[in-house]
């Protein structure tokens, strides 16, 4: 699935957002095929949302590999609607993650503490924000277990829309670099990455309505490619069908069927 890039992160961003949906989702059930005849699934995946497009239950079966995993997700909010604190569990009712958020006067995340429970032990994963006059984040600090880890730097042009990322190691060294270029587009259509050890070039096609309709990965010397093509979009302008092909992935095609709040 293809997700969008924020430009800010006034508070926090609900899940159809992450995931690139478009309108009043509650329900979508994606099939994935190794075949275009598109017969019989690998796999399958069912997410489902709150009306206020937060995810609250999540469905994933491997049938290759069969495997089976629930999880169910509960907030609390604060008087002001912010989400103050999201808590997952699994399907015997246990609890994996508990994340706590924090915000400004302004109603803008300045921190989020991600607790992760693996084996009767807890990591805590903690992130800080900080702000331009505008509201767009320009930074943001990550820590593990009160230990401060990378820090991204983002920086926009005069529109508001993200031009560049920049990721900085602890000892300052900048690990990881991308730049975005819109070309007259609202959206993003080229994008550069660089790190230590890879470049990557990622172009999008964006139709008249603003759909994606098709992301082609290369590698730095285009050599290597794999690209994802959208097809089939429904009235809220969500693609229904996708296949992915390229020689750094196998081939396989997702079927996506996406049932709305009245």
């Amino acid at each position: 699935m293809m997700g969008s890039v924020r430009t800010a992160v006034a508070q926090v961003s609900n899940d159809l957002s992450e995931e690139g949906l478009k309108g009043r989702v509650r329900k979508v059930t994606e099939m994935e095929f190794s075949d275009a005849a598109m017969k019989k699934p690998f796999m399958k995946n069912i997410n489902e949302y709150d009306k206020k497009g937060n995810l609250v239950s999540s469905l994933h079966d491997d049938y290759s590999l069969q495997l089976h995993f629930r999880k169910v997700v509960k907030y609390d909010t604060s008087v002001a609607g912010l989400i103050v604190q999201r808590k997952e569990y699994d399907d015997t009712g246990m609890l994996m993650r508990a994340v706590v958020y924090a915000y400004d006067s302004l109603g803008r995340l300045l921190a989020q503490d991600d607790r992760r429970y693996y084996d009767g032990k807890e990591t805590v994963y903690r992130s800080e924000y900080a702000y331009d006059l505008k509201g767009c984040k320009t930074e943001e600090q990550s820590f593990c277990n009160k230990v401060a880890g990378h820090k991204v730097v983002y920086t926009y042009d005069t529109a508001g829309k993200i031009s560049a990322s920049r990721t900085f190691t602890v000892g300052k060294h900048l690990s990881d670099q991308s730049d975005y270029y819109y070309f007259r587009s609202s959206e993003w259509v080229h994008c550069e990455k660089k790190s230590d050890s890879v470049r990557l070039h990622i172009f999008r096609s964006i139709d008249s309505l603003g759909r994606i309709t098709e992301k082609t990965t290369y590698s730095g010397g285009y050599s290597r490619y794999v690209t994802e093509l959208n097809s089939e979009f429904d009235p809220a302008g969500n693609w229904q069908q996708q296949s992915t092909e390229g020689n750094l992935t196998e081939h396989f095609y997702v079927r996506r069927k996406i049932e709305y709040y009245r």
